[in-house]
C-alpha cells in the first residue's frame, strides 16, 4: 500500500510596515519587477519578482533556489484571485487545493508550505511583501525550509477586504 506523507506549514499576514525596511531585502535591486505595483498588466512581473526575491534570500543562506513549478503557480494564482473575488483571507483547504492542481502526482513523500499576504500602495509591491514575510518567523521558516525544492507565486490585483482599500493593492500566495 502506498502512503503519502505530507509535511504542511502555513503562514498568513496583512503587510504592515515601513517601505524603508525594503532596503535590507536581498535581491531588491537585482530582481526585475521588485518594485512593480501589481495590476492586471503587471501580475506576471510581480510573481516572477517575488520568486526571485525569495530565492535571493534562500541563496544568501546557502540554500538552493526554488525551481518554478507551473502547477504550484496555478494553485497559488487561483487562490489569490479567489481571496480577492470572494473577500476572505485564509489558507482554507490548502493541501486539497494544491493536490487538485496535480501537484505531488505519484510522489510517495512530499512537503508543502504556503505563505499569504496582501497589501495596498507601496506595501503591495513584491519587495514589500517578501520583506514582511522575512520579518515574520513563520513566513521566514517557510521561505528558508531546506526541504522545499519547488515553488510558485500567485499574485492577484486587489485586496481581500471590502471598501475603498479593495483596489490599488495586491494579494500574494506562495506555495
Amino acid at each position: 500500500m502506498r502512503r503519502l506523507v505530507p509535511l504542511v506549514t502555513l503562514a498568513a499576514l496583512a503587510v504592515a510596515g515601513a517601505p524603508a525596511a525594503q532596503a535590507r531585502l536581498r535581491g531588491a535591486q537585482t530582481c526585475a519587477g521588485a518594485y512593480v505595483h501589481p495590476t492586471a498588466a503587471t501580475v506576471a512581473a510581480a510573481q516572477s519578482a517575488a520568486l526571485c526575491l525569495v530565492n535571493a534570500e534562500r541563496r544568501s543562506r546557502g540554500l538552493r533556489a526554488l525551481q518554478s513549478n507551473a502547477r504550484l503557480i496555478a494553485a497559488a494564482g487561483d487562490h489569490s484571485r479567489d481571496m480577492v473575488r470572494r473577500r476572505y483571507f485564509e489558507h482554507g483547504a490548502f493541501v486539497g487545493r494544491i493536490l487538485a492542481h496535480g501537484y505531488a502526482g505519484g510522489r510517495l513523500v512530499w512537503a508543502l508550505g504556503e505563505n499569504l499576504a496582501w497589501g495596498s500602495g507601496d506595501l503591495g509591491i513584491p519587495v514589500a511583501v517578501v520583506d514582511a514575510w522575512m520579518q515574520s518567523p513563520g513566513h521566514r521558516a517557510n521561505i528558508l525550509n531546506a526541504g522545499f525544492r519547488e515553488g510558485g507565486v500567485g499574485v492577484a490585483s486587489g485586496v481581500p477586504i471590502g471598501g475603498a482599500g479593495r483596489l490599488g493593492g495586491a494579494t500574494y500566495t506562495t506555495t
